[in-house]
């Protein structure tokens, strides 16, 4: 399959939906069913790598999306997420827990383009709102590697919010902290962030 702009650019998609309702407009009508991804090789603008072994079960019931579970690859990086989507055709309220055995946060990060990833992050801080947990056993950036990252995750009003944020680093130190973000349509992000190390070597 090649479907959504190219983005999906392989895999195995099943879908099976129903939809009842009067009139043109799709979003008051009543929708049931499910989505199933699997073996998926999705590419996003933005990121450099494509996300492989994609696997998505999704329930969707009337206004509410049942992530039962989404499994991917992004290089050596994996992810399970769960979760749960509101309102999804008006005002969306989401609710997710990321959990990873190890995870390259760098790759995440736009090198060059403007990304996917940003868009979407930008619109549900302008339309909707999300909360989640974030927990990776072994998480990298860069240079800098460590065990048990464990955070909370708030995106609403233009404003993506990172807290409780802990991590351990090699034997004995530890690095916690908080940031936000500031997403205003279309303009640059402003970021606030404060961290405290302890036991770290320099």
């Amino acid at each position: 399959i090649r479907v959504l702009g190219d983005m999906i650019q392989s895999g195995i998609l099943e879908v099976q939906l129903k939809g009842s309702g009067q009139g043109t407009d799709w979003t008051r009508w009543n929708t049931k069913g499910w989505v199933a991804l699997t073996e998926g090789v999705v590419a996003i603008r933005g990121v450099q790598d494509p996300i492989s072994n994609l696997y998505v079960r999704l329930k969707v019931d009337r206004d509410q999306l049942d992530l039962k579970r989404m499994e991917f690859r992004l290089k050596d990086s994996e992810a399970v997420i769960t979760g749960f989507m509101k309102d999804w055709k008006t005002t969306p309220v989401v609710s997710v827990m990321l959990e990873s055995p190890q995870f390259d946060i760098n790759l995440l990060i736009p090198k060059r383009e403007r990304s996917a990833l940003r868009d979407g992050i930008e619109w549900l801080a302008h339309h909707g709102t999300l909360e989640g947990s974030v927990h990776v056993e072994r998480p990298t950036y860069k240079n800098l590697s460590g065990k048990k990252l464990s955070a909370v995750l708030k995106i609403h009003d233009n404003l993506v919010s990172v807290d409780r944020l802990q991590m351990m680093v090699e034997e004995h130190g530890t690095l916690g902290g908080r940031f936000f973000i500031h997403l205003p349509p279309g303009k640059p992000a402003a970021m606030r962030a404060s961290f405290q190390a302890n036991d770290l070597a320099f």
